[in-house]
């Protein structure tokens, strides 16, 4: 009898551990499926940016291929090319009044000023002067640093030749960046495109859908795990 009890007592025990390992194996054969499913939504994500990289790429180099036909074009080049000599017309102009402020005694007065004015700021820097001091020295720079310019400015003004060359420049300016906005207009609706803005326009849904994917997956998992 007694034998027989403690045969059925160890019975009894073999089926319980048999059933908790078959629950134990049932829990990690079903945290290996979500881990899969995590790592296989993981895997298509990285695949579809790639493919939207790769889609991305083909469209930009098409469109670089249209903007340097465009920019060989007679317009555009013409727009360069007088926006080009324009700035070598104002600044030649710019230089020649240059030179002849020099010899003005008022311009080399404001100059002489500025310069002091630096060197007292600079010899400041090195000593204990306080914020204050270093402030007000700084703002004297700027003041004396704004009457040369303002000598400057005004010679210019008077000069018809860097008058001449100032309007050029915003005439020459302004026509390239009328020819940069017709540009841009037209890759918009480029019919050469359509086959590459729509490649790049799926790819990116695939994105967001794999991206929504990878989120259910990882709460999934998350869940499981609770």
């Amino acid at each position: 009898m007694l034998a027989n009890r403690r045969i059925k007592m160890t019975m009894r025990g073999f089926r319980w551990g048999v059933v908790l390992l078959a629950v134990a194996f049932s829990a990690g054969s079903l945290s290996a499926q979500q881990n899969t499913a995590t790592q296989e939504a993981r895997k298509r994500l990285a695949e579809v940016q790639k493919e939207l990289t790769k889609a991305q790429g083909v469209l930009n180099a098409a469109i670089a291929k249209i903007k340097a036909e465009f920019q060989k074009g007679d317009d555009w080049t013409q727009a360069q090319a007088d926006v080009k000599q324009a700035q070598q017309e104002l600044e030649a102009a710019r230089k020649a009044v240059a030179e002849a402020l020099k010899a003005k005694p008022e311009y080399q007065k404001a100059l002489a000023e500025k310069k002091k004015a630096e060197e007292e700021k600079e010899a400041m820097r090195d000593s204990d002067a306080s914020a204050e001091k270093l402030f007000e020295a700084a703002n004297k720079v700027l003041l004396a640093a704004a009457a040369a310019v303002k000598m400057e400015n005004e010679a210019l003004a008077g000069e018809p030749k860097a008058v001449e060359a100032k309007k050029k420049l915003a005439d020459a300016t302004a026509a390239t960046a009328a020819l940069q906005k017709l540009y841009e207009e037209s890759i918009k609706i480029n019919p050469d495109l359509e086959t590459q803005r729509k490649d790049v326009e799926a790819a990116k849904e695939r994105v967001v859908q794999a991206t929504k994917d990878l989120a259910s997956a990882r709460k999934s998992d998350a869940s499981s795990r609770q």
